[in-house]
């Protein structure tokens, strides 16, 4: 598991890198991103097109394949649904119901996307790496010196914590899980080669968009681009690896991840990486502190209340 999410890491992070080392320009990064989503969305469609949506009491949103004839409005379905019992237990229970015929959304799209997507979803991966870098990699045009860098990397933790734990990432993934596996870069299970490559974890969109900020800027500004990705490179891998391992780690009674913001680890490196390229002045430099602490406060207080 270590050396298959090990060699995974390396490949979509190397993605972020690479492109980034092209230093290109705007309006080609711009036309990067138009042709990724495109593609994107082409696959998206493509997979779910077989699919017809029924709204059931017992499932929820049920995809159904069709076959030949257009879908009635009514149908009876067998399908199954996720039970919990009093002790809490979650399993499996086919269900007969009856489903009206919902007209497909893109949610809808994308659930049926989740459901089947098989080995099109290392195609989806890519292209989404692709788009988010390239978008990144035009953000980070707005950092014309290597000083804006610092406070960028102080500041995006906090965001990334609030919207792991608290914000809109946390809600979509009670809400629309489907949605966020959709838009993120899978990691596969072991041996999901012989099951059309079947995910185990996902990386999302946003810590490639700010991996590809830093590196970008990194590259142009002539930093240290390449010691900051082999700094952050195994880093990302061991947090991967302990969210991969967080469920059977649960099971002993350990200490276990779900999901971690990666923009902490990024932050962190990308500063003490390049610090030698930060010539701040003292009164700027009691700014950032004075900054960060504001946040630490927020963010502890917003913590507090929402539990």
């Amino acid at each position: 598991m270590l050396a298959l999410t090990a060699a995974f890491m390396f490949a979509q992070l190397s993605i972020t890198r690479w492109l980034t080392s092209l230093t290109m320009r705007p309006l080609a990064s711009a036309a990067l991103i138009i042709i990724a989503l495109t593609l994107w969305c082409g696959a998206v469609y493509t997979v779910s097109l077989p699919y017809a949506f029924y709204e059931t009491k017992e499932a929820g949103i049920v995809p159904v394949l069709i076959k030949h004839s257009p879908p009635p409005k009514t149908a009876k379905l067998t399908t199954f649904t996720v039970k919990t019992d009093k002790l809490g237990n979650t399993h499996l229970e086919r269900v007969k119901t009856t489903g009206k015929l919902k007209q497909s959304s893109w949610n809808l799209r994308l659930a049926a996307f989740d459901l089947r997507a098989g080995y099109t979803r290392a195609l989806t991966s890519l292209l989404m790496i692709l788009a988010a870098s390239a978008f990144g990699y035009l953000v980070s045009f707005i950092l014309r010196h290597p000083n804006i860098v610092l406070p960028i990397a102080i500041f995006a933790p906090f965001i990334d914590i609030w919207t792991v734990f608290i914000g809109p990432t946390a809600h979509a993934l009670k809400s629309h899980p489907h949605v966020v596996r959709s838009v993120s870069a899978a990691i596969p299970a072991v041996g999901s080669a012989s099951t059309g490559f079947a995910p185990i974890s996902f990386i999302g969109p946003a810590d490639f968009i700010f991996l590809a900020i830093f590196l970008g800027a990194m590259y142009r500004h002539k930093m240290e681009p390449t010691k900051t990705f082999w700094a952050l490179y195994p880093i990302l891998t061991i947090i991967m690896a302990a969210v991969i391992a967080g469920p059977y780690l649960s099971k002993f009674g350990l200490p276990a991840l779900s999901k971690f913001p990666a923009l902490v680890p990024m932050g962190i490196v990308a500063a003490a990486a390049n610090h030698r390229h930060f010539k701040l002045a003292r009164d700027e430099w009691k700014a950032v502190i004075i900054v960060g602490l504001i946040l630490i406060a927020a963010l502890a207080a917003a913590v507090s209340v929402m539990r």
